[in-house]
């Protein structure tokens, strides 16, 4: 199975007030550690980034790394940037990081990925608690070709991505209390702080 990396940075940003992707934590940009976490497993990575925000992003990084968002696919939200990878590299299973957990560890990806090895399902994500956590999970590429489909024939009622985990055979891993930490959604700078 060959993965490929997605750092998801095209969100909204609302709370926060500026992208935080773009937001710098001991000298890199949020964006930049979600990057070097998933180049960590000696695989391929881009960022997925909105059509607002693709200059900001190519002053970090390699133009060719950047996957802008396809606003034809009439999604919005996670699952936009998710689709518009897809269609780019429509054969990959997508190893998918959210730019705002930046205190993710290795082990928890690693998990991931060693248990998509062994598993059919078509999407591998943590349940924190009754919580999914839909931006740290491995898409195949068989599901989101289910999924676009959806999309295309207009057969999905809702672009949720906890709507969109309902539709396709999905395993959830628990996060152990000790890892929970790592799922911390950082939703401001400050955030960043809570776990130095």
């Amino acid at each position: 199975m060959s993965i490929t990396g997605v750092v998801l940075c095209g969100g909204e940003s609302a709370r926060m007030g500026v992208d935080k992707g773009l937001l710098e934590w001991d000298g890199r940009t949020w964006a930049q550690l979600a990057f070097d976490k998933l180049s960590g497993f000696d695989i391929p990575v881009y960022a997925s980034v909105n059509s607002q925000n693709v200059a900001g992003y190519k002053q970090n990084f390699d133009p060719a790394l950047l996957i802008k968002d396809d606003d034809q696919i009439g999604v919005g939200g996670p699952l936009k940037g998710l689709l518009s990878v897809h269609q780019a590299m429509p054969n990959a299973e997508l190893l998918v990081l959210a730019v705002d957990m930046p205190h993710m560890h290795h082990s928890v990806l690693e998990t991931l990925i060693e248990q998509s090895k062994r598993s059919k399902a078509e999407a591998l994500v943590y349940q924190n608690e009754n919580q999914l956590e839909p931006l740290c999970g491995i898409y195949t590429a068989s599901g989101l070709r289910k999924i676009l489909a959806a999309v295309q024939e207009q057969r999905l009622p809702r672009f949720s991505m906890h709507y969109v985990l309902s539709q396709i055979p999905m395993l959830a891993l628990p996060v152990a209390p000790e890892q929970q930490r790592y799922f911390i959604n950082c939703n401001s700078p400050e955030d960043l702080y809570d776990l130095k």
